[in-house]
């Protein structure tokens, strides 16, 4: 049984997962509060693997629901300040590219994260892409005559 010093107390991983259990409804509703119904779930993940990797700069165990509370919250404003991020710089990068570029305009689509609509921007992996089915074809692949 792996064990991680916590304020001179130890935390063995098997009672971390236990509390984690326990805590998961709080790190949940912190996570829906900031993001929304639709990302809860991600951020939780994200937390319990975040604090995981982390146990061993837990400096108190009986503070592990707030520290947990806490990983959640920063998790919640880096997707914010991803998806801010995207949802500023790509649509201008679509605009502003030559309409006679359309490999160059197929690239920058098939960019994760390349629609500021897409709902998977916040946690950084694309599900959904403006691309339309005639589009969907590879600049690279051409059929040969």
């Amino acid at each position: 049984m792996e064990l991680v010093r916590a304020d001179h107390r130890s935390l063995s991983v098997d009672k971390f997962d236990a509390r984690f259990d326990r805590a998961r409804p709080r790190v949940r509703a912190v996570a829906r509060s900031i993001l929304g119904e639709q990302h809860a779930d991600d951020i939780v993940q994200d937390t319990y693997l975040a604090a995981r990797s982390r146990l061993d700069q837990l400096r108190e165990v009986s503070a592990l629901d707030r520290w947990l509370a806490r990983i959640a919250e920063n998790l919640c404003y880096q997707a914010l300040r991803r998806s801010s991020v995207h949802g500023r710089n790509l649509p201008r990068l679509l605009e502003e590219s030559p309409a006679s570029d359309l490999a160059l305009r197929e690239m920058i689509e098939r960019l994760p994260c390349a629609s500021a609509r897409s709902s998977s921007c916040i946690t950084g992996t694309a599900i959904r892409s403006r691309r339309s089915p005639a589009s969907s074809r590879s600049p690279t692949s051409t059929s040969a005559p």
